[in-house]
Formats: structure tokens, sequence, C-alpha cells
């Protein structure tokens, strides 16, 4: 008997299927925006620094509109629809993030902030879409009282934020590259579409098939487009791979720096 509610506690209706995923996303992208950012801007503190505190305004200004359209708009699928966006955004981060990051590095910024309008433009709306999963969670919550409901939320969230924070650091980035690191976490939206808005419409099945058309061929290198706006074939960059080591990456005003925050 106490097996059975034990396994019953560990059991996660669609909401708190939500809130889960949405961690896991949100660290796993905050962490692969550190590695993508990094040929052109570099890593240092203040790199990292920009990356940190875009995530969290972005999730900031997603639990601020979230939580107000909660209370009449928030439907488990609407929650789905916001991880289908996610991922719409996340396939267009793999199609034409290095035209992006190239087009961001022009702008006249001390070196300090330079990576602002990159980290903004690429992280920051699927960040904020992320957002609005929590107060809606929390809208549909079982848990009796506003106040377990919201502990609950946070709770899920963070421990998601953990498992996607190891999981990409310890797991995708030493055997993946960042395209691919990007597929699994565009493939985990849809997935967590799928299963919090079914039962699932001829519109949303449709819409799910062109994302996964969409973002394995961008993935694999079979479509996209470099920094010169020229069509990538299949062979990846060397800066796109994901092993370890002192980035040799490009400042914002040209020339090249071995990055590494000691030598900062």
């Amino acid at each position: 008997m106490r097996s059975t509610r034990a396994v019953d506690a560990l059991r996660l209706n669609r909401p708190e299927i939500a809130v889960f995923v949405s961690g896991v996303a949100s660290m796993g992208l905050d962490i692969l925006a550190g590695r993508m950012i990094a040929p052109q801007f570099g890593s240092s503190i203040y790199t990292w620094g920009t990356i940190i505190g875009v995530f969290l305004a972005a999730l900031s200004y997603g639990y601020h509109r979230g939580g107000k359209l909660a209370a009449e708009r928030a439907t488990n699928g609407r929650m789905a629809r916001v991880f289908l966006l996610t991922a719409v955004y996340v396939a267009g981060l793999i199609l034409v993030g290095d035209v992006l990051l190239r087009a961001t590095s022009g702008f006249s910024l001390p070196s300090r902030v330079a990576s602002l309008p990159a980290v903004v433009l690429l992280f920051g709306p699927p960040t904020y879409l992320l957002g609005y999963v929590s107060p809606y969670a929390a809208e549909l919550s079982a848990k009796e009282g506003f106040g377990e409901a919201s502990g609950h939320v946070y709770m899920l969230g963070t421990v998601g934020s953990i498992v996607g924070a190891f999981a990409t650091t310890y797991l995708l980035i030493p055997s993946l590259g960042i395209d691919r690191i990007a597929l699994v976490f565009g493939a985990l939206s849809i997935a967590a579409a799928l299963a919090v808005g079914r039962p699932i419409g001829r519109e949303r099945v449709a819409v799910t098939g062109f994302l996964a058309l969409l973002l394995v061929p961008a993935a694999t290198g079979a479509a996209g487009y470099t920094v010169q706006g020229r069509a990538r074939s299949s062979t990846r960059r060397r800066r796109r791979t994901s092993s370890f080591g002192s980035w040799t990456s490009a400042t914002p005003g040209g020339g090249t720096s071995a990055d590494s925050d000691t030598a900062r």
C-alpha cells in the first residue's frame, strides 16, 4: 500500500510534466548559449554574466505575462502551444544562428557588453515563452491552496533546471555538437507538447510533423546558412564541435583570442 502511494506521488500530471520540461529546457538552453556565443564573443565572466542576466530577465517577463493571463487562458492546450513555439525558435537557431551571430557582432559596443544583442535575439524569445509555463501550471494545479500549488511548481521547475544543467554539461556537450544539442531541446519541446496537449487534433499533428521535418535536416547539416549567407553543407565547421578545452575565438573587433577566463 505504501509503495503504491509512493509511485502515485512520483507520477506527474500534465501541468507538472510541462513545468519539469520547461525547467530542463530553459537551463539547457542557458548552458548551450555559452557554447554558441563563445566562438564569436569569448567565454569571459562578462559573457556569462550577460547570458545569465538575459535568461533571468526573459523568464521574469514570461512569468509576469503568464501570471496575468493564467486565470483566463491557462489550459493544457496553450501550454502545448508554448512548447511548439519554443521548438520553432530552436529550429531557427539551428538554421540561421550563425548569420544572426555575425550580424550582432558588428554593433559598436564596449567589449564587455558586446554579446548582449546576440544573447537577447537568440535566446530571449524562447526563454520568455517558457516563462509562461509555470504560472499556467500553478493555475491548473490539483494542489489545494495557492501556496501549495506555487511551491510545488517552483520545486518541479527547479528540479528540472538541475537535470537540464547536469545533463547538458556532462552528457550532451561532451558527445554532441551545438546543432545536435539544440535538436535535442527542440525534440524535447515537441515531445512535451504532445504529452501535455493530448488528445492531439489533426492541426497540431501537422504542425508537429512539420517541426520534426525542419529540425532534423537543420541539425544534421542538410539545411541552414553560414555567416556569409551561403547554404550550409553537411560538413560542420570546427567551431561547431563540442570538444572541451580552450576556445580560440574571434573577438568582436576582429582577430582572434585564446578564450580562457584565467587569461582575462
